[in-house]
């Protein structure tokens, strides 16, 4: 089984770590629980719980995903809980 929930991508800061000339740019990705009462997030509104969901994306490893969430600033995005594969 899984759960999906709908979360708009509210904010999208970048900021540098290393410091000096080897400083590196990262990201931190702020994720808002749909609240949005409108009819095509009705479902969403009625079964996400509030929240947030904040992630930190590295230079180098993130920089695609980055990019990606940079262009859905103020969009929606699902998101799909399932159970992970045993290690």
């Amino acid at each position: 089984m899984s759960v999906q929930a709908k979360f708009y991508v509210a904010e999208v800061t970048r900021f540098g770590y290393g410091g000096g000339e080897n400083a590196t740019m990262g990201r931190r990705v702020k994720l808002q629980a749909t609240s949005r009462k409108d009819e095509s997030n009705r479902k969403f509104w009625q079964a996400t719980p509030s929240g947030q969901i904040e992630l930190s994306l590295s230079a180098e490893a993130g920089a695609g995903a980055g990019l990606w969430f940079e262009e859905r600033i103020g969009k929606s995005v699902l998101l799909t809980f399932e159970d992970a594969p045993a290690e």
